[in-house]
């Protein structure tokens, strides 16, 4: 199922009767549901996919071309650029390479 291209996509923020869309879009998706605040992305009056603003989890439609929507998504939620974890441990320092 398809969308149009030039269809507009509605980013919102979720509320209680969207609770029902939500689950039944995170059991397609094979995900568990974002939990608190989320915002939900709809094309053609369809939800296609929703991002927890507390938790950072994600589901979208599969059967759909939605990767556009939510790269969309992730900057409405200001997570487009987020930093990279702190790596931890200890970093091997290369041997020095000497002359013969």
């Amino acid at each position: 199922m398809r969308f149009s291209p030039n269809a507009p996509i509605l980013i919102r923020h979720a509320r209680r009767e969207d609770a029902l869309e939500l689950a039944r879009l995170a059991v397609i998706d094979s995900a568990q549901a974002p939990q608190g605040d989320v915002l939900l992305a709809e094309v053609d009056g369809a939800l296609v996919a929703a991002i927890g603003l507390d938790d950072g989890r994600r589901v979208a439609d599969p059967f759909r071309p939605t990767a556009a929507v939510v790269a969309l998504l992730d900057t409405h939620a200001g997570r487009s650029q987020r930093p990279r974890p702190a790596r931890r441990g200890i970093r091997a320092r290369r041997p020095a390479l000497r002359a013969a």
